[in-house]
């Protein structure tokens, strides 16, 4: 494909007309705000319970964080190894509603600039919420961050799939401790119309090789649904005292 028929194709940041796009430092950054997300079940089940989880409800529970420091934390990267590049560094956070950020590298060179951001980002909340982030998410940030010499700044750290939902697995509690299959067994929801995530690194190859930018925005959707289910299990994980 030549540079020519590349160039037809919209900016990645034109499909977002819903959300704040910022261009800072060549990186684009998505912010959102949770409006409901269609009457989807995750987040009005996580609506329900915000308003206890921000007067401090849950401070007793064993994996309690405070809501003004703590991230909901979701990566996307071009493989499964740690080494490769991660892309997109989503978040979720409690202010005056329940907000998205997403980091976004719109090519190979922007990689290390949204590490940049999200660390000065993870300043302010250093606590995280995470699925499966000790195996996955923290691991791969931490690497690439001490790759381009910086620090990740971090204070607590829930896993609740290796912390909660693993274990009740290998308890025989529940039959499957994967993120959609817990929407489905303790959300009763199940999605429709989802990006697979495995298939999210060749989607981003082969948009930086000239592909069209729709099927990022929907790995991006993707990202921002995994992040509502992940902050909804971890208030049922509170609720529930597991």
């Amino acid at each position: 494909m030549s540079k020519r028929e590349r160039r037809i194709h919209p900016p990645l940041e034109s499909l977002f007309p819903g959300s704040e796009r910022r261009r800072v430092h060549d990186y684009l950054q998505l912010r959102q705000r949770m409006n409901g997300n269609g009457g989807e079940s995750p987040s009005i089940y996580l609506e329900d319970r915000l308003p206890r989880w921000i007067r401090g409800g849950y401070d007793r529970a064993k994996s309690y964080l405070p809501p003004d420091k703590t991230q909901f934390l979701d990566i996307e990267t071009r493989g499964v190894s740690y080494k490769d590049q991660i892309w997109c560094v989503g978040v979720a956070f409690w202010d005056d509603g329940f907000v998205f950020h997403q980091y976004i590298a719109r090519n190979p060179l922007e990689a290390e600039i949204i590490l940049e951001a999200y660390v000065e980002f993870a300043k302010r909340r250093p606590s995280v919420v995470s699925f499966n982030g000790k195996t996955f998410d923290l691991k791969r940030l931490d690497y690439h961050a001490s790759a381009n010499g910086l620090e990740v700044p971090r204070d607590k750290h829930v896993d609740v799939y290796k912390d909660v939902f693993e274990a009740l697995r290998r308890k025989g509690i529940i039959k499957s401790a994967k993120l959609q299959s817990l929407e489905q067994s303790c959300l009763s929801f199940k999605r429709d119309r989802d990006v697979d995530g495995s298939k999210i690194p060749q989607i981003y190859s082969r948009y930086l090789q000239g592909g069209v930018p729709e099927p990022v925005a929907e790995a991006l959707l993707h990202n921002r649904r995994d992040l509502i289910t992940l902050a909804a299990l971890y208030l049922m994980v509170l609720e529930k005292g597991l």
